[in-house]
């Protein structure tokens, strides 16, 4: 009796060490934390750059390629808009008062003209008198 009580003990010895085992080997279940970064991550990676023309035509473009395409655009449109708010600003510096009140009546009847048509805000360069910087800086952040 012995004998089948340690045959018993060595079976179940067993039994048990190959379901740690097996436990062991498989992949522990990811927290909800680890799902959404995984998520986030995907989308990261799967998000294509939208290049402008005529570089979004160029089929054979690498990922390290289209990233520096787009941040010589971006660095280009900042510079841009740093360009135009400069632009204004001296201008706007040659302008007598009357002449900036009329700038100004001039672009307050073009903007009620795009409300009315339902149009966007003012096209490029075209800003406030009173507010030249602060509306290049807008105009910088929408590009």
């Amino acid at each position: 009796m012995h004998r089948l009580t340690k045959l018993g003990l060595c079976a179940s010895l067993l039994l048990g060490t190959t379901v740690v085992l097996r436990a062991a080997d498989e992949p522990a279940k990811p927290t909800q934390q680890e799902k959404k970064d995984a998520k986030r991550e995907a989308k990261a990676e799967a998000k294509e750059l939208k290049l402008v023309e005529p570089w979004k035509n160029i089929s054979t473009l690498s990922a390290e390629q289209k990233s520096k395409i787009d941040a010589i655009h971006q660095k280009a449109l900042d510079d841009i808009s740093e360009i135009r708010a400069h632009e204004r600003v001296e201008i706007l510096a040659l302008l007598s008062d009357e002449q900036k009140a009329e700038l100004k009546a001039y672009q307050d009847k073009r903007a009620t003209e795009r409300k009315l048509k339902g149009g966007k805000d003012a096209p490029e360069g075209e800003t406030s008198a009173e507010e030249p910087a602060a509306k290049a800086g807008d105009e910088k952040a929408g590009m």
